[in-house]
């Protein structure tokens, strides 16, 4: 089993335990304090990419760092804060996204939220059924 994928059903995992409510207090955590720190390398390790992508309403550009599945052409992340993140809406919203992925830029296309149980994603043995994940298909820049 690979880090990841570890570190994708422990996630998970502690989500289940916290309760949606919990997650969302944990979720703004990261928006403001963890997240600036982990976007100094999460595009170029293993496990992690970097979401960027456009706000709906504002037009911004973000950059989110994720514990992301890259497998050949596929991209998975477990979306323990629900698919109603704000970052998961603008992606969705747009259809279309870049990443950053050890060092390489890759576009996002056909990009879905599916449960768990019925996505394709590389995931463990045992992983929670009720987490859904985002899917998408990976493009050269």
């Amino acid at each position: 089993m690979s880090v990841s994928s570890t570190v994708a059903r422990t996630a998970s995992q502690i989500a289940s335990k916290l309760g949606e409510r919990r997650m969302r207090l944990v979720a703004v955590l990261n928006k403001h304090v963890t997240n600036p720190i982990v976007l100094l390398w999460a595009g170029r390790v293993a496990g992690m990419a970097v979401v960027e992508h456009v706000g709906r309403r504002s037009g911004r550009h973000y950059r989110t760092p994720v514990m992301a599945n890259v497998s050949g052409e596929g991209f998975w992340v477990v979306l323990n804060y629900g698919a109603g993140s704000d970052w998961v809406t603008n992606v969705l919203a747009a259809q279309g996204a870049s990443i950053r992925h050890r060092g390489r830029q890759r576009r996002l296309e056909d990009i879905r939220v599916e449960p768990a149980s019925h996505s394709h994603a590389p995931l463990p043995d045992r992983f929670d059924d009720e987490r859904e994940v985002l899917s998408a298909i990976l493009r050269d820049a």
